[in-house]
């Protein structure tokens, strides 16, 4: 499973909105991770276009308060921020779940919701998963309000009011042991239809937990069903990365298991079963039950010492055959993009290489990808480029075959995953961890070409690069800061 977090142009500037190549309202908000259920990591709303993207200023920037009891977190932020009517919600390491004004990073209420100490794993852990926030009515019936849905470091899915920071009700995800470090939230949670999805997995394999998906009632917090990935008395299969969902199915990719050289403290038995680990899945919304699973293949599966999904799937449409055709796709630690058809989750429709395999998900190919309607992106760590060594890259290419468009080396690993605005923008931020040293920066690239059109030097960041209204928000884990930039 996971071993290691990433602790884991012109003088006179141009403010014409290109067209966008999705036909979709105009939207200003960023309401979860990856930008929606099918992970499409963009957004419609253009006020940033390519010519002001070489002109953004800091508007403001706001870091957390430190810690205050033993044992908790001292720094980071590793969420990525969700916007919804010019408010901003994201947790900090410390454990501690903020809503944010957008104008000026001022503090609207906060709320602790806890963090993980350090028991059998090196470090203690806040928040990394990324709050999905929808609009409910209200109690009166005569409107909506926010809800700020929320995997917390305590094994609890909260959900809050969007506008006070009240606990409308929580729920257990799993909870963690008392004296290890055995279950971590992870992933964010996905909303569709009602149900809230979110997978579940270990904190550093030491020991594994049971890996799998639960889904929640929205309102009340019920949970409805659990789907797991392995069989019981079987350890392993988690899902710590973010399930993609549409209205037919869930579909997650899962972690690591037990193998024969796995240390006494995992909690490893011979009679482990792999079952679906390894695995990009699909299970039925309604119920979880397992619809279909493909495994990586064994030969490529072992390319690495710990061959997992660190990457969440990505939905997206390609014409195959002169078919519209519903397609998945994700990239695992051996540094390969695999498609699928969501269908049936058969034979792989194409596979891409656009990265090292690893080990380590501190430096594995971990980015998402991002699909605009039109075109697919993939983000990756070190490769080779003309002959030239990048630590990091990222290219576009046909959705139907994975043909490359263009590609662009950068200075280290993208491991938190893009993201591309109406105008054509794509902010892809770095972050180094083996090596270190690196330099890192946020690159701004132009879609159509590839052409770098600014860089921003943030500091590492393993948090995805938003836009929301007129901002990029950045957010920086080593430094402890998020950041407002505007034109």
């Amino acid at each position: 499973m996971r071993r290691a977090l990433a602790v884991i142009l012109a003088s006179v500037v141009s403010f014409a909105i290109t067209s966008s190549p999705a036909e979709a309202a105009a939207q200003t908000n960023w309401t979860s991770y990856l930008g929606g259920p099918r992970h499409p990591s963009y957004t419609t709303n253009a006020q940033i276009s390519k010519a002001a993207a070489a002109h953004l200023r800091l508007a403001w920037s706001w870091k957390p308060a430190g810690p205050t009891m033993t044992g908790q977190p001292t720094q980071g932020m590793y969420a990525s921020p969700s916007v919804y009517n010019h408010r901003i919600y994201i947790g900090a390491y410390t454990g501690v779940f903020y809503a944010l004004n957008e104008a000026n990073g001022a503090i609207l209420w906060q709320r602790f919701l806890g963090f993980q100490p350090s028991r059998s794993c090196t470090q203690p852990l806040g928040f990394v998963s990324t709050a999905a926030v929808a609009s409910v009515p209200n109690s009166s019936g005569t409107g909506t309000t926010p809800v700020a849905y929320v995997a917390a470091p305590d094994g609890y899915l909260y959900a809050l009011d969007g506008i006070t920071g009240a606990v409308r009700w929580r729920s257990v995800i799993v909870l963690p042991s008392t004296t290890v470090n055995d279950a971590f939230n992870w992933a964010s949670p996905t909303i569709v239809g009602g149900r809230i999805f979110v997978g579940f997995a270990s904190n550093c394999d030491h020991p594994w937990i049971r890996g799998g998906v639960a889904s929640f009632d929205q309102n009340t917090g019920n949970r409805i069903a659990t789907w797991y990935a392995v069989p019981p008395g079987s350890i392993g299969g988690g899902v710590w990365t973010s399930t993609a969902v549409t209205t037919d199915g869930v579909f997650a990719t899962t972690g690591s298991t037990c193998s024969s050289g796995s240390p006494p403290d995992t909690g490893c038995t011979p009679t482990n079963q792999e079952a679906d680990s390894y695995s990009i899945v699909r299970l039925d919304p309604a119920t979880l039950a397992r619809k279909f699973a493909w495994k990586v293949p064994a030969a490529e599966l072992h390319q690495t010492g710990d061959p997992d999904w660190g990457s969440s799937p990505v939905i997206f449409n390609a014409t195959i055959n002169g078919t519209d055709t519903r397609l998945i796709g994700a990239c695992h630690k051996n540094g390969y993009f695999y498609v699928l058809r969501t269908a049936s989750l058969g034979s792989v429709v194409w596979k891409r290489k656009i990265g090292t395999a690893t080990d380590d998900g501190g430096d594995g190919c971990l980015a998402a990808a991002i699909y605009d309607g039109n075109r697919l992106f993939l983000a990756g760590n070190n490769t080779t480029i003309n002959g030239v060594a990048y630590q990091g890259s990222i290219r576009r290419v046909n959705p139907a075959a994975g043909v490359t468009t263009w590609v662009r080396g950068l200075s280290a690993n993208v491991l938190g995953t893009p993201s591309e605005n109406g105008a054509g923008v794509i902010a892809a931020a770095t972050h180094d961890f083996i090596p270190s040293g690196l330099t890192n920066q946020t690159y701004l690239l132009d879609a159509d070409t590839g052409a770098v059109l600014a860089t921003i030097a943030n500091g590492k960041e393993f948090a995805q690069p938003i836009f929301a209204d007129q901002y990029l928000f950045l957010t920086s884990g080593y430094s402890n800061t998020l950041y407002a930039y505007t034109p």
